[in-house]
């Protein structure tokens, strides 16, 4: 049923796109020549393709310098167009999406819309080109099924990343011991103590008893004959 949603609001957005280029056909060429609205009217098909459209004078430089920048007017006309249908698409994903998942996908919408538009742009093509009144104008397009599409596969792949992300954040988180998280609790910094010299434990130091000096032996007294003689008299 959710799909059914999506795809519904998706085509309902097309179909106002498609409206849209057809009034953005007349009052983009209003400015120009009869012969040029009839141009653009016929080499561009308003409800199946995208197109953007850009002139240049031709100069000094040539007609070869005029046809770049005409080219390069005519990209920036179109990827501003494919930008704002593949906001479009991508916003249509998000309507039956939860809160948490939305809220994650929400912030790079942006950014995928403008990544898809800028890779778009290497596939499309020159419609038409020609002179009028010293400047070149050229018309380049592209399916308009092609935003959907690439819309669908880019936010798919975006979906993958996450999941990824998240698969192996849970894996690390697995692969942590219950006794580790356990037995090293987080100490945050209102539980750090600050050690200072006063808080610091005293450690008395033991009094080391100094030896007493071995008593000193008295040397050997060699004895003369004389003192001999001397000490057996006396006895």
């Amino acid at each position: 049923m959710k799909k059914r949603m999506i795809m519904g609001f998706c085509t309902a957005l097309l179909l106002m796109t498609g409206c849209t280029s057809l009034e953005g056909l007349g009052s983009s060429s209003s400015s120009k020549s009869p012969m040029s609205q009839e141009r653009i009217a016929a080499s561009v098909d308003v409800n199946d393709e995208i197109f953007g459209i850009g002139s240049a004078p031709i100069v000094e430089s040539g007609q070869g310098v005029a046809k770049m920048r005409a080219n390069k007017e005519a990209r920036e006309d179109i990827r501003k167009k494919l930008q704002k249908e593949t906001e479009d698409v991508l916003t249509a994903y998000l309507v039956e999406i939860d809160f948490y998942s939305k809220k994650i996908s929400d912030n790079v919408m942006e950014d995928l819309s403008e990544y898809i538009s800028n890779n778009m742009l290497n596939d499309t093509e020159e419609k038409d080109s020609w002179v009028e009144n010293d400047r070149i104008y050229t018309v380049i397009a592209i399916d308009r099924d092609e935003v959907p599409l690439r819309s669908r596969d880019t936010f798919v792949t975006h979906i993958d990343s996450i999941i990824k992300k998240l698969t192996d954040l849970k894996g690390q988180i697995l692969n942590i011991p219950i006794e580790a998280v356990q037995k090293e609790p987080v100490v945050t910094t209102s539980e750090k103590v600050e050690v200072t010299e006063e808080a610091a434990p005293v450690v008395e130091e033991t009094p080391v008893k100094e030896e007493a000096a071995p008593a000193e032996t008295p040397e050997s007294v060699e004895l003369s004959d004389t003192d001999e003689d001397i000490i057996d008299v006396q006895l």
